[in-house]
């Protein structure tokens, strides 16, 4: 049979048995780079992402990544959404851990909770790219409230800028936070 969004039982097996746990207190291994990027699957038949069990336009910003450097640790997104975002321990900043966790509605109250306005809507390849960028990031927690890494600089700027800069460069820039 065809479920919700258009997907077989077959693709539905396929693509939710690697699914992580759905529950907040989820367990991850001490000091791992999580990225919330390998939660997304993939539907066999199109080769689309999918989010919440429907196929998504992989140019479609409808992914979301925590830009680090400028949250301040408020716990504000990890309260509203347990299933999407926690707190990293080493720098105490909120990550997006599942893409899958929440619906739509819980991840966008999570957003407009968010006192900094650092969650962002990215596309699939703009996360995997965020993420990757996101390795070996040393956050100043010494500029706690006002951003900040020792690596970023070398990098050439924080994930997200990076992100930005790569908009600006293709084009595809949205009004002027890019959104």
């Amino acid at each position: 049979g065809v479920l919700e969004g258009g997907l077989s039982d077959a693709e539905s097996a396929l693509i939710f048995d690697d699914r992580p746990e759905k529950e907040s207190g989820y367990e991850f291994e001490e000091g791992a780079q999580l990225g919330s990027a390998r939660t997304v699957s993939v539907c066999p038949a199109t080769d689309r992402p999918l989010l919440r069990g429907e196929r998504v336009d992989p140019a479609k910003r409808a992914f979301t990544y925590v830009d680090e450097n400028n949250c301040i640790g408020c716990t504000q997104c990890a309260q509203v959404a347990r299933n999407t975002f926690f707190m990293e321990d080493d720098n105490g900043r909120a990550r997006a851990y599942s893409q899958n966790g929440d619906t739509e509605d819980v991840v966008q109250e999570a957003v407009d909770c968010c006192p900094v306005s650092c969650i962002h809507p990215v596309t699939l390849d703009e996360l995997k790219f965020a993420e990757k960028a996101r390795e070996g990031e040393v956050i100043n927690n010494k500029s706690r409230l006002v951003g900040g890494s020792y690596t970023a600089e070398e990098k050439g700027g924080t994930p997200w800028m990076q992100v930005l800069a790569k908009r600006v460069k293709e084009g595809t820039m949205d009004g002027i936070l890019g959104f």
